[in-house]
């Protein structure tokens, strides 16, 4: 067993806290595996209806309300994925969603986004935009770009790769929202990476980057011709945001060891002072408008904050954290005169839920619960917390305790470590199904942001590269050791379960630290390095930006096969002890199940105790309700059976 340094907690003062006993009888599992009743809103210009995306007794629905949340009509979703809704006037709303596809024109399995219009007033089926159009390139997975405004009324100006198998080009399309008939406005080239547009639907700036040369440029358009206005050699593209509301230039996004900076590139070429610039944390995301303006910034933490450009914007969200300072609070949209604004709220006193601001009368309206059957009493207690990493690094974690139980007392109580998928992304005070589903069958669950997480700042996310398995691995053993040691959880049975990264962080649990779990779930996860990043190469090709970010996020300047096999659990098998579960959707196109059944395949081998669960027609993310609500039972059965709670 290896040596660790003693506990050493610092509680955030946010927490959701329950009173009163512990059940005891489980919530049905349904509440956590079926999908959240509305997975995204947005509200039109004049505030006059709300586009709701909704699942409703398994049945996914876009769903127009009207300003009393009246449902006055619906649409069927359901025989795709859907992904985002979004007006784009207050006549026309924009269904993104995605399909699974198989094909002649590429190799494998492709995730394809496509974007259909519907008309609220007088549509009777969603419109598929971008058809009709034969230089369409056949292997592209980006149907769904809308750049901004059409020239014409009722139309959108969309971005897709046309041309020639062999050299497509990204090129700007004129589609119109009554028909999703296109025709292509202005050519791209083979660098072209994305375009913006104008209030007009006219060219307006566009993105260039050559991957062989590593050389960036940016191009105005004006009434001229067209003009460079920024070049770079990087390795990485800019992060490019948006554009300015007065169109005076771009606004990109550059990290340092410590802070983030959002600058403008002017179209004059110079760069801007800093217009907002954080410490410590990270801009979790770009919050646009239309034609892609910039209306402000969402900042990690715990639970987000807000940067606005718009006074009023800044006000009015302000004020609701204000009314709310204990809750998780993601801004989704406002109506253009900032009279109505629309979130997705995580508080005790309204559980997961969807509200309306309505500034002109100083009022909150709750839009709809996000989750039928859970009472806020059945809500885990959800803490922030911090532990110290052996070597001295302060890990921040979430912490779940099941409802009517306080932190401490629990050691008899079995523990669930829940490593996040990623690696680059974290874990924050919001409702988490899997964590409370795991919560209310009686597991303490610990979600911690190892070195690696987003959200902290760069110097934080620059320590996990090239420590796959390594250093990244040791914050989430420590976190589970210390909990032991603080009588918080986990003193005689740990569990690890992860998703996608997290499956793999699981995975390597089992294989390098195999005295510590008892058991291991792995969902959707990466097992063998050398071969995921064969297959990116062959995807992408060599010379692709893409590829070197995996080449330093795995190798850190090594990422040879024979470094990236000491830290795959596939070679490993041998060295597992507890039981093992993988759960995999076979229409997973960012981690292929070939992972998951090459990894059973070693197991077996080498007489380990293992159970394969293929989900069918399931993709990366668990979009389904069904195939979620299998995975959950999988996790209950397995549990049961490997790790039962002593009720």
């Amino acid at each position: 067993m290896r040596s660790f340094l003693k506990p050493f907690f610092l509680l955030s003062f946010i927490f959701y806290a329950v009173s009163g006993d512990a059940f005891s009888e489980r919530p049905p599992l349904e509440i956590y595996g079926k999908l959240p009743l509305i997975e995204s809103a947005s509200i039109s210009p004049d505030g006059e209806h709300i586009a709701a995306l909704m699942n409703v007794d398994g049945i996914s629905r876009l769903a127009i309300l009207n300003s009393d949340f009246k449902t006055i009509k619906t649409f069927d979703t359901s025989k795709s994925k859907p992904r985002g809704v979004q007006f784009v006037n207050n006549e026309y709303v924009i269904l993104y969603n995605s399909k699974t596809l198989t094909g002649s024109n590429f190799v494998g399995k492709l995730e394809v986004g496509y974007a259909l219009s519907i008309n609220i007033k007088s549509g009777k089926r969603p419109v598929q935009l971008l058809t009709g159009l034969d230089e369409l390139h056949p292997a592209q997975s980006g149907l769904n770009h809308i750049v901004g405004s059409g020239r014409k009324k009722n139309h959108v100006t969309m971005a897709a790769y046309v041309g020639q198998r062999s050299s497509p080009t990204l090129s700007l399309i004129e589609v119109n929202l009554k028909n999703g008939l296109g025709k292509i406005t202005s050519e791209g080239n083979t660098e072209t990476q994305n375009w913006y547009v104008d209030n007009n639907g006219l060219p307006l700036a566009r993105v260039n980057y050559d991957e062989k040369k590593n050389f960036l440029s940016f191009q105005k358009y004006g009434e001229e011709g067209t003009e460079v206005f920024f070049s770079d050699t990087t390795e990485i593209p800019y992060d490019v945001m948006g554009v300015m509301p007065d169109e005076s230039g771009l606004i990109f996004i550059e990290a340092g060891d410590s802070h983030e900076v959002m600058y403008k590139i002017g179209f004059d070429g110079k760069r801007s002072e800093p217009i907002f610039k954080i410490e410590g944390k990270e801009i979790a995301a770009v919050l646009l408008e239309k034609n892609s303006k910039i209306a402000g910034l969402q900042v990690t933490g715990d639970k987000p904050t807000y940067f606005f450009l718009d006074q009023d914007l800044q006000d009015a969200t302000d004020w609701m954290i204000e009314q709310f300072p204990d809750a998780s609070l993601y801004y989704s949209g406002s109506t253009d005169d900032r009279s109505k604004l629309v979130y997705r709220i995580f508080d005790m006193g309204l559980g997961d839920a969807w509200v309306m601001q309505d500034r002109s009368k100083n009022t909150i309206r709750l839009i709809s619960s996000n989750r039928r059957g859970l009472r806020t009493d059945m809500v885990s207690n959800v803490f922030s917390i911090t532990y110290k990493a052996r070597d001295g690094l302060t890990i921040p974690a979430i912490l779940t305790i099941p409802a009517g139980q306080e932190m401490s007392g629990n050691s008899d109580r079995p523990l669930v470590v829940l490593p996040h998928g990623g690696p680059r992304s974290h874990d924050t005070m919001d409702f988490n199904w899997l964590a409370q589903f795991i919560a209310s069958r009686g597991y303490v669950v610990l979600q911690p942001n190892f070195r690696g997480s987003t959200g902290y700042g760069q110097e934080f996310e620059n320590l996990g590269k090239g420590e796959w398995g390594l250093k990244m691995q040791d914050d989430i053993t420590d976190g589970v050791k210390l909990l032991s040691e603080a009588d918080i959880a986990g003193a005689n049975e740990v569990c690890i379960v992860g998703i996608s990264y997290g499956g793999y962080a699981a995975l390597a649990g089992g294989a390098f630290t195999p005295d510590l779990y008892d058991c291991v779930i792995a969902i959707a996860p990466v097992s063998d390095l050398p071969r995921m990043l064969s297959e990116e190469r062959r995807t992408y090709g060599k010379d692709h930006w893409l590829i070197s970010y995996w080449e330093e996020l795995m190798g850190a300047g090594d990422s040879s096969r024979d470094r990236l096999k000491k830290v795959s659990p596939v070679f490993f098998a041998e060295d597992f002890e507890a039981p093992v579960l993988l759960i995999h959707g076979n229409d997973d196109t960012v981690v292929p199940f070939i992972q998951s059944r090459i990894m059973a395949r070693a197991l077996k081998k080498a007489k380990k105790d293992v159970t394969v669960v293929k989900l069918k027609g399931e993709d990366h993310f668990l979009s389904k309700a069904t195939t979620r609500m299998h995975t959950l039972r999988e996790i209950e059965k397995f549990l049961d059976k490997h790790m039962p709670v002593n009720k």
